[in-house]
């Protein structure tokens, strides 16, 4: 019995000892485990670059990539978790520019385009979203920040000295110092800092505006759409919409559609249709905010998308029975929101007289193309576009703000009137803008001046900038003594936008300019196929076509990285 106890005993002691030996390596492997104790939820970190850009969509990539080119130190903040904006693979709206079969946007757009047909030769969409990433990501000066929303500013006096942005995937707030803010969100979210601007339609008799018609003085805007693409099948298959959705009948479809009789004035329809159509029209939220009502507008598209194509695929006239819906949108393309006033807002007038400004940094030739802001809800006009000139000159003094030091922009956020806006929303124009905006602060690195304020880069533009220049002298006497040396005068007149100029070094002779800097991942033969009068192995500039009358807008390619 004795035995027996003291056996019993032994193994609890045993069992104890083990226990607590078990006990001890479990705390101890715990120890490298993140708790409430020891780690946090929301981490903060604090970076600082010469150039902050808010918003990564096609505006924001070429002004990321020409400053950065020009030895500024970049940070480029984008809210989506791909580049592209309207362009991407999100939303998938073409890009469109100055029309005419005599133009083209050349630059850093064109050496985006010139990637994708390298190393996406079947034009995917989602391939063609690392397009624009390639192009960011090979330059060492820019830090990109993807998923990331500018929140806040921090201001300086009247000066922006910082702003505040949330990354929605790793759970950081950044402070993000820098010495110049642009904005290309299209949504002007920097006017945080009390930068002036505008939302909505102005009065036809505040800048003489004919095209506004008795519409004007309100909020209302262009809307916002959801897209559509579509596949040729072997076989039909059947097509239900949801039940929230919207379900249309013929009636909804069929009313008076006349064309215009005025000369260069064109009236847009919805169009059923499977051909030749990108569905632009499935639009809505003008009449209120497109900012605010984002998500509101979001599901009303969703509902008119499903319903325009089960309309279209159960038709009894069977004009998609051999069509599959491939793909529709879920987040909704912007045309107009906000935009921010500079020195010179460009106005209807403006566009219409072909832009002939001292400062012109780009040139836009799309139309003045009007949308309704009641848009698929109305029977009626879409849009009412009138023609403008072949291409039209804008202004540095349209990119950047009459109140705020140190802030400019470029793409929609612009300093245009509603009409003015209406024709350089388009993504090639805005590619050309966010280029020259950046170059024209490379202008003053190249220059080995330090950071200048826009106002003081815009009185170079006029007639350029010596080297050798006192910054200090008066404004006045600055001016004059600048309108003496002109890098880029009127012999290059509707040639080629600032880009051209700064990174290509335009010589006197346009017939003679050149490039050293190539484009080494490009495809020489489909160069050669694309521009037959360009020299290959350059991105083609305007000067070296204006015999043939082949005028590319922009210019300013530079050498690849990747």
């Amino acid at each position: 019995m004795r035995i027996f106890r003291k056996t019993i005993i032994a193994a609890a002691l045993l069992a104890t000892s083990i226990t607590g030996m078990t006990a001890q390596n479990t705390r101890k492997e715990a120890d490298g485990l993140l708790t409430e104790k020891n780690s946090q939820t929301i981490y903060n970190k604090e970076l600082k670059a010469d150039v902050v850009v808010a918003g990564g969509g096609i505006a924001g990539v070429c002004a990321a990539v020409s400053a950065a080119r020009h030895g500024s130190t970049v940070i480029l903040v984008q809210d989506r978790p791909v580049l592209g904006g309207n362009a991407s693979s999100e939303i998938r709206m073409g890009i469109v520019g100055a029309k005419g079969d005599q133009n083209a946007e050349a630059g850093l757009l064109e050496e985006i385009q010139l990637r994708n047909f390298r190393h996406n030769p079947l034009m995917r969409y989602t391939l063609w979203d690392d397009a624009f990433y390639s192009t960011v990501i090979c330059e060492k000066n820019i830090t990109l920040l993807l998923n990331t929303s500018v929140e806040d500013v921090v201001m300086d006096g009247d000066r922006i000295a910082a702003v505040k942005a949330w990354n929605t995937n790793a759970y950081t707030k950044y402070l993000i110092k820098g010495t110049v803010f642009l904005d290309c969100t299209g949504d002007g979210i920097l006017r945080l800092s009390g930068a002036k601007y505008r939302h909505g339609r102005e009065f036809a008799d505040e800048f003489n505006e004919s095209f506004v018609g008795e519409n004007g003085g309100d909020s209302k805007t262009m809307g916002n759409s959801i897209l559509l693409q579509l596949r040729k099948t072997d076989e039909d298959h059947p097509f239900t919409a949801p039940d929230w959705a919207y379900h249309f009948t013929d009636d909804d479809f069929n009313y008076d559609k006349p064309k215009s009789t005025i000369p260069g004035v064109k009236f847009n329809y919805k169009k059923p249709f499977p051909k030749d159509n990108n569905y632009w029209w499935i639009e809505y939220g003008g009449t209120i905010n497109t900012i605010k009502d984002a998500n509101d507008i979001q599901f009303e598209l969703k509902r008119i998308a499903y319903g325009v194509w089960e309309y279209m695929k159960n038709h009894p006239d069977g004009r998609c029975k051999n069509y599959d819906l491939d793909w529709i949108g879920s987040l909704p393309g912007k045309r107009e929101s906000t935009r921010y006033v500079g020195p010179h807002i460009l106005t209807q007038n403006d566009v219409m007289s072909g832009g002939h400004f001292e400062d012109v940094i780009a040139y836009g030739g799309w139309t003045l193309d009007n949308h309704n802001p009641e848009a698929f809800h109305s029977k009626g006009k879409m849009s009412v576009e009138y023609t403008t000139p072949t291409r039209f000159g804008i202004p540095f003094d349209c990119l950047y703000s009459v109140n705020v030091p140190n802030l400019m922009f470029a793409g929609r956020d612009i300093s245009a009137t509603h009409m003015g806006l209406s024709s350089t929303r388009v993504m090639a124009t805005c590619a050309l803008l966010g280029q020259a905006a950046a170059q024209c602060i490379g202008l003053y690195r190249c220059c080995e001046f330090d950071f200048a304020e826009p106002q003081i880069i815009a009185l170079t533009l006029i007639d350029g900038l010596p080297l050798t220049f006192d910054l200090s002298l008066d404004p006045e006497i600055l001016g004059h003594h600048l309108r003496h040396f002109h890098p880029f005068g009127s012999r290059l007149e509707f040639s080629h936008s600032l880009a051209s100029v700064f990174e290509l070094g335009i010589e006197d002779d346009p017939g003679t300019c050149q490039s050293d800097r190539l484009l080494p991942c490009i495809d020489d033969a489909f160069f050669a196929r694309s521009y037959p009068d360009a020299i290959v192995g350059t991105i083609p500039l305007t000067v070296n076509a204006v015999a043939e009358n082949h005028v590319l807008l922009g210019g300013g390619g530079t050498h690849c990285q990747c």
